[in-house]
């Protein structure tokens, strides 16, 4: 897979930018979670959703087709790192 881009929070907001180090990168995928990528692109159409590009308060949209999105039909905003997901360690 090659990401280019991702969905961010940036000061509360939610933004379009460059992955981590703001390099694009490959992700090599195991060929079962190809082939579920496979068959959810062919059972659901990508969303467009607009964004600003890095800066929340920017007058630079960005409209990006999106394949997993919210119930609302937003972009997803990934869970902050200290919420625990019921995993006891």
């Amino acid at each position: 897979m090659h990401v280019v881009r991702q969905v961010k929070v940036v000061r509360s907001r939610l933004v379009f930018g460059l992955p981590k180090n703001d390099r694009d990168r490959r992700v090599p995928l195991p060929d079962s979670v190809a082939q579920s990528l496979k068959e959810h692109t062919e059972k659901y159409d990508p969303l467009s959703i607009t964004l600003p590009w890095e800066d929340p308060f920017s007058d630079e949209r960005v409209t990006v087709p999106l394949l997993f999105t919210t119930t609302r039909r937003g972009a997803i905003k990934r869970a902050p790192s200290t919420i625990r997901t019921g995993v006891r360690r």
